[in-house]
């Protein structure tokens, strides 16, 4: 049978031994098994709190995130192709209106197939889509710009579950040529020798096994699921809307979590504030060189 465990021998030992067994034995990518690391010292945190007897080694395993993977999103040349490729069939073309939509309102997949014509709003003259984020329960309010317009111009693509979604956006992007070969992390089936099974035909898989998170060199339609929109949506306007604003649609708590969630390091900001002080010293620089012409041009006027 199964080995139990009592909470007081959770030790750093034991966190270094579960880890591996996650990573090594069963295949889960790094970034699940911290996370149950995680909820390992949850639940020891919970237990001590309410007096059950913990090692105070505990709190010093380490769960956390991974060190950060390839931050995948479309970018405006990307997002073009995808616009302007011929597509056949009726899903594909539906799914790539939604695909373009969450690409320019950056809402989870979730949240973005739910839409539907109560979401639009007229507030102040301005039009909205409204919502209420299924997993921070914030709600937010995205102006409906003219690309958005555009999209939505023969009305908004049927409803679709999102696993469909998901396969066709990969099929739409490999269409359209979205190929290039990246680093990355993709879902897929596992034999017991811990192999990825082939798909057949149809997109299912040959045969039963576990279902894993693998690392790896992938074209990058393969790594294409819903969560490319709100990324998109966050890294192709960052710099040329304020960060705040984007915030304000995506529901981002902090600005540190934005920056972390494009793959912002704290370098652009420094590179930013340089940039500030630079293009200020130009301008101070330039108003400065102005006065010393209007004054000679006044000097010889006189």
């Amino acid at each position: 049978g199964q080995k139990r465990y009592k909470i007081k021998d959770i030790n750093i030992q034991f966190g270094r031994t579960f880890l591996n067994w996650m990573l090594t034995d069963q295949n889960y990518s790094e970034s699940y098994a911290r996370k149950k690391i995680d909820d390992l010292k949850t639940v020891c945190r919970d237990a001590a709190i309410n007096g059950v007897d913990t090692n105070p080694q505990f709190k010093k395993i380490k769960g956390g995130k991974p060190k950060s993977d390839t931050i995948l999103y479309l970018n405006p040349e990307e997002l073009k192709k995808i616009e302007g490729t011929k597509l056949v069939s009726e899903p594909h073309q539906n799914a790539r209106k939604w695909l373009l939509l969450g690409c320019h309102i950056g809402q989870r997949g979730n949240d973005l197939l739910k839409l539907n014509e109560s979401n639009f709003k007229t507030r102040d003259g301005l039009d909205v889509i409204e919502l209420v984020q299924e997993k921070t329960k914030k709600e937010v309010q995205i102006p409906i710009l003219d690309k958005t317009r555009e999209i939505l111009k023969e009305g908004l693509p049927y409803p679709i579950a999102i696993q469909n979604f998901n396969n066709y956006i990969k099929e739409v992007c490999k269409l359209a040529g979205i190929d290039e070969v990246i680093e990355g992390s993709k879902i897929t089936m596992l034999d017991a020798k811990g192999k990825e099974i082939p798909k057949d035909s149809k997109g299912n898989y040959t045969e039963k096994g576990k279902k894993r998170k693998i690392k790896g060199s992938f074209p990058k339609y393969e790594l294409i699921t819903s969560h490319v929109c709100r990324r998109s949506f966050c890294s192709n306007l960052y710099g040329e809307l304020k960060t705040t604003l984007i915030m304000q649609i995506t529901a981002h708590s902090t600005e540190n979590m934005l920056l972390r969630y494009i793959g912002k390091p704290p370098l652009d900001y420094a590179k930013e504030i340089a940039e500030f002080y630079e293009n200020r010293r130009r301008k101070e620089k330039e108003e400065s060189n102005l006065k010393i012409i209007k004054s000679t041009a006044q000097k010889r006027v006189i």
